[in-house]
């Protein structure tokens, strides 16, 4: 937490008396806040042989896990087109820094740009971001069953 110019530690007690320290930075409050921008689908990374066949190098390399009821079907994002940038950057990212990264820079109903390559080569999509509150139900059933 944060106070004045001070970064403070808080610490949180059980019933059982065990001490969990939680850390809330701003950047832990972006990553689990269910009040942040998603983009309407989860992401996976992509297999080292399509990787290889498509001559893809560095982490990222995802294919979109998503279901025709997300807003960003509409906008282009397809399970069988693979996401290679977020943004202007060229950031070599994680499934996981993605997320953040997406959360960080994209407010809610905010458009992002995306890059994707299918079958006509690389192109460029701008879908809208969604709440996480307003995640489509095939998204939320495909969290639970990765848990």
């Amino acid at each position: 937490m944060v106070r004045g110019d001070q970064v403070e530690k808080l610490e949180f007690k059980s019933y059982l008396n065990q001490v969990f320290n939680y850390d809330l930075t701003w950047r832990q409050s972006i990553n689990q806040s269910v009040l942040a921008s998603h983009p309407g689908y989860l992401v996976e990374p992509l297999d080292e042989a399509t990787r290889k066949k498509l001559n893809l190098v560095g982490r990222m390399a995802f294919r979109p896990l998503i279901g025709p009821q997300s807003p960003a079907w509409k906008s282009g994002v397809r399970p069988d087109r693979i996401i290679v940038t977020l943004g202007a950057s060229a950031e070599d990212l994680t499934p996981h820094e993605f997320y953040f990264s997406y959360r960080i820079r994209v407010v809610v109903g905010g458009k992002f740009k995306l890059t994707i390559l299918d079958n006509n080569g690389a192109k460029i999509i701008r879908p809208y971001s969604i709440s996480i509150l307003d995640l489509p139900p095939e998204a939320i059933q495909m969290m639970k069953d990765r848990q």
